[in-house]
């Protein structure tokens, strides 16, 4: 009897497995691709969240579009 092994098995399950003991949110790509801003790879609503809980504040999808942005135009000027 031989067991096939590869990435799956023996890599990528087991740290999913891990990161949600961990309380981490596993969410898969096809559920998010239309989110993801295709130049930087951000997932905009969870960096809508997280930029709202550290600042105490209230952005609109407007707003984190503009940030987004600004990091591009950052990044681009940028010689790395």
């Amino acid at each position: 009897m031989s067991k096939s092994f590869d990435e799956n098995s023996r890599v990528k399950i087991p740290a999913i497995l891990h990161l949600t003991r961990l309380q981490y949110k596993y969410v898969s790509l096809q559920q998010v691709e239309q989110h993801i801003d295709s130049e930087t790879n951000i997932y905009k609503e969870s960096f809508r969240v997280a930029l709202n809980q550290i600042n105490g504040i209230e952005l609109t999808d407007k707003d984190v579009g503009s940030i987004i942005s600004d990091l591009k135009n950052l990044l681009d000027a940028e010689d790395l």
